[in-house]
């Protein structure tokens, strides 16, 4: 049986608890989990120079987890039940993502890039300023690389200059920025999977919702009015032609 992924709908219930709770915007914490796993609960990547794996909508860490109070299991993800347990499970993900995220926009100062930067590539490379000269810099490194005494040419996999200006992960943070205008688009004007949501439409911060107007019922109003005029004028029409024919004209 072939897994599916969460529709938008679906994370964005999901993940508005996670961003009430931590005051992460919610269209944040979509962009990253659509970024990071493409709205795959099950996903998982092995992270071989950390001696850990990257799990669920958030691609957490079992580290990054438990240092934001996480205590269960890594658990798994259900293929014929469609749902996890443990960092599987799509709402104990977003949580714990919510709350990583959180604490890296408060230790940016609120500079969403910086923070986004810092949740792919660790606050120790997203602290930096941007680079002002060109840099080298590893996205990925090779699973024997060692946790500590990493060597750039020995143990990256894949190494990319970085251009005055940029971040160092820069097609990451592009990513999810894309990702994110074009949630925070949808969610302001109550689009979702390309059609209108009703009831409550969410903010663009921490999970906020606002009434959505009610329908406007002008257009059925006249068209009763319409139809009616018709019919009276086709009754007078009738009533005429029927005198007509009896002679009283």
């Amino acid at each position: 049986m072939t897994p599916r992924a969460l529709t938008f709908e679906e994370a964005r219930v999901l993940a508005a608890p996670a961003a009430t709770a931590t005051g992460v915007p919610v269209w944040l914490l979509l962009a990253i989990a659509r970024n990071e796993s493409e709205f795959k609960p099950w996903a998982q990547r092995t992270e071989g120079h950390l001696n850990d794996a990257s799990h669920g909508l958030m691609q957490m860490l079992y580290a990054t987890a438990h240092a934001n109070g996480y205590t269960g299991i890594i658990g798994r993800w259900d293929v014929v039940a469609e749902r996890g347990t443990g960092l599987y499970d799509p709402a104990t993900n977003l949580m714990y993502g919510a709350r990583f995220l959180s604490s890296l926009l408060a230790r940016a100062n609120g500079d969403i890039e910086r923070a986004v930067s810092a949740y792919n590539a660790g606050w120790g490379n997203a602290k930096k300023s941007m680079a002002t000269v060109p840099t080298r810099f590893c996205e990925i490194w090779k699973p024997t690389a060692p946790a500590t005494g990493r060597v750039m040419d020995r143990d990256c996999a894949r190494i990319r200059i970085v251009q005055p200006g940029e971040w160092p992960n820069q097609r990451y943070v592009t990513a999810v920025m894309q990702y994110a205008r074009e949630f925070r688009s949808r969610l302001a004007s109550g689009s979702v999977e390309g059609a209108p949501v009703g009831g409550v439409v969410p903010g663009g911060s921490g999970g906020e919702s606002q009434p959505t107007a009610a329908p406007s019922t002008d257009s059925s109003a006249a068209f009763v009015v319409n139809s009616g005029v018709v019919i009276l004028i086709a009754a007078l029409g009738v009533a005429a032609w029927l005198l007509k024919r009896g002679g009283g004209w």
